[in-house]
């Protein structure tokens, strides 16, 4: 796995934390999906779209009154 793949998704990470959520699922989507398609990651796609279903469960819950 590329390094820069791991450090996107740390920071990914931290945005999130911070509630920075629609930053982090930039990063998770935009960056992160297409380059472990690219590798042929399956394992690293999956962990990223639970990462991602995550954020927008979040994301959700905090609109809602």
């Amino acid at each position: 796995m590329s390094s820069i793949a791991i450090t996107k998704g740390k920071i990914a990470d931290i945005l999130q934390a911070r509630g920075q959520l629609d930053e982090a699922l930039r990063i998770l989507s935009d960056d992160l999906i297409p380059v472990f398609e690219r590798l042929g990651e399956v394992r690293s796609i999956a962990i990223t779209k639970g990462k991602i279903a995550d954020i927008l469960f979040l994301n959700d819950k905090k609109k809602s009154p």
